[in-house]
């Protein structure tokens, strides 16, 4: 995987993004890197067959090099971004589950307000039959690029008025409304808030070899990217560290209609993911998602649905790793899964806001009460979802 940057330092990363905003075409010479280690696998190609069996799939990787006994102190020091730490005995089988989420506690008698700098990583996507996807240009039918639609959206601006069971949450970001929500027996009639602020922009170029990945014809849109899930990973990660390394923020990722598959095109497709890498020789943590826009009518999620997905579940499971009861046979869930993965339990279950007069979609989050199985809720109106699809706990461990 070879990557090309338009900044090799992230230093002036405020003035970089004002000037990526206004004009993109001079990309400078920078170091590069190739993920040689990884074994080269015949062409792919995909049949029609396997694109209409496909799946809508979101991941969570599990830490890499992460130093977990250091990771409180990485926290309070700058070296990771914000985190809090609690535990619940779950009434559904009397067992304590320790947790981190990004933030502070919402349980404390002094409530605070968390803010969370991230940076924009635009990922754009080179194929070896001369494709190039890039977030930096309008997506289907659109005037507006995809990373002024994403900056514009509900995830990152602070327009809406959010209405959750009944409850009114407050005017501000989408995960944030959702985080209140999620935990309004403690947080309603309080300033406790966890919001994002950009802390500049990084275009990574990423050349795809025909062994990694291909295109797929979408009629008059432009067509789907595929890429190899576990190639693309090894150098998006190595990418941060060299590029970015900026510990303290959230390393965003955005893509225009580039999703993943695991090997084989067969095992497609992955629309999103989160993890958490050490850096610094293990003395730091780089949280990071990678989030694909896609058009309209490839998936049933589109636009901002998997952005809304992936950033939740790294607010509430930054790490990958919060345990819980095991639950399932929800959303992309076929059988039993056993983490704090807001976003995964109703994939699949979107619903539109408006904002400026475009239409954003983003996706229901399952909460906390749900999967520990509290009853009462401590969500708003007594619901375990954000937009009130889930009337009930998980229910009982799954097997």
């Amino acid at each position: 995987m070879t990557v090309r940057t338009t900044r090799s330092s992230l230093v002036i990363l405020a003035l970089a993004f004002v000037a990526l905003a206004s004009g993109r075409s001079a990309v400078a010479a920078v170091p590069s890197f190739q993920a040689s280690h990884l074994v080269a696998t015949p062409a792919q190609t995909s049949t029609w067959a396997q694109r209409h069996n496909y799946k809508e799939i979101y991941r969570v990787v599990p830490p890499d090099g992460v130093d977990m006994t250091t990771l409180d102190t990485q926290a309070a020091t700058g070296k990771t971004v914000p985190l809090w730490s609690a535990s619940i005995v779950s009434p559904v089988n009397q067992k304590k589950y320790a947790f981190k989420m990004v933030g502070t506690s919402p349980l404390l008698t002094q409530k605070s307000s968390t803010t969370v700098k991230f940076v924009l990583v635009e990922l754009r996507f080179h194929f070896s039959n001369g494709v190039v996807l890039s977030p930096i240009l309008p997506g289907c039918g659109d005037s507006h690029s995809v990373v002024s639609r994403v900056l514009g959206s509900p995830i990152i601006a602070n327009n809406i008025d959010y209405i959750s069971n009944g409850q009114n949450v407050g005017k501000t970001q989408f995960e944030d409304a959702f985080q209140r929500a999620n935990f309004w027996k403690y947080v309603k009639s309080t300033n406790y808030h966890v919001v994002l602020k950009q802390d500049g922009t990084i275009l990574f170029d990423v050349t795809v070899p025909s062994n990694e990945g291909f295109t797929q014809s979408q009629g008059g849109c432009p067509p789907l990217g595929e890429v190899n899930f576990s190639w693309f990973d090894a150098g998006y990660k190595a990418a941060l560290k060299q590029f970015v390394n900026k510990p303290g923020d959230l390393a965003l990722g955005i893509n225009y209609n580039t999703v993943l598959f695991e090997n084989s095109p067969s095992n497609c497709c992955t629309l999103g993911y989160h993890e958490a890498v050490g850096i610094n020789g293990g003395t730091a943590t780089q949280t990071y998602s990678e989030s694909a826009y896609v058009d309209q009518g490839i998936f049933n999620g589109w636009n901002t649905a998997t952005l809304s997905h992936e950033i939740g579940e790294w607010m509430d499971d930054p790490l990958g790793n919060n345990p819980t009861p095991a639950w399932g046979h929800t959303g992309q869930v076929s059988g039993c899964q056993n983490n704090l993965e807001v976003g995964d339990p109703l994939s699949g279950t979107t619903f539109n806001v408006t904002d400026n007069g475009f239409t954003y979609e983003v996706q229901d989050l399952a909460f906390f009460s749900w999967f520990y199985r509290q009853s009462p809720s401590i969500g708003t109106g007594g619901f375990y979802s954000l937009g009130g699809t889930f009337t009930h706990g998980a229910g009982p461990i799954c097997h």
